[in-house]
């Protein structure tokens, strides 16, 4: 991948409907960012040192498109990763208000969780929680 370097800066052609040249313009960004943001460039989107780690050489040129296809070509051929896939499941909990010892509360998986995130609130009568769980790693 290689970054676009103009010879002329901010400089742009008009041309008329016909397509015949008229003049070139200069046009300076004048929306005043609230924030600037990442450069679209070489060193945002695929660095020589992830292209190099991927298996892909300068030579070749590589594009982000390649990198995507490497990584997805080494976890198809590498048989430990493509059969543990991450699976996502979302779900819901209300809660009857008791708890303790006594009055045990469970939330049933297809499988068995490597992370599980729990986002709870009240209302007047009883507590809900939202989940999601990440299982399958």
């Amino acid at each position: 991948m290689k970054d676009r370097v103009p010879g002329k800066p901010n400089r742009y052609a008009v041309y008329d409907d016909n397509h015949n040249f008229l003049r070139y313009e200069y046009h300076e960004r004048a929306d005043e960012p609230t924030q600037t943001g990442d450069a679209l460039n070489k060193a945002n989107l695929l660095p020589d040192d992830v292209a190099t780690a991927l298996g892909l050489g300068p030579a070749d040129n590589p594009q982000v498109k390649d990198a995507l296809n490497k990584i997805k070509t080494l976890i198809d051929n590498n048989t430990t990763l493509a059969n543990t896939k991450a699976k996502i499941e979302t779900g819901s909990y209300t809660g009857t208000g008791t708890y303790g010892s006594g009055n045990d509360n469970s939330i049933t998986f297809s499988d068995t969780p490597e992370i599980v995130l729990i986002n709870g609130g009240t209302t007047q009568s009883n507590v809900q929680y939202s989940f999601t769980v990440a299982v399958g790693f």
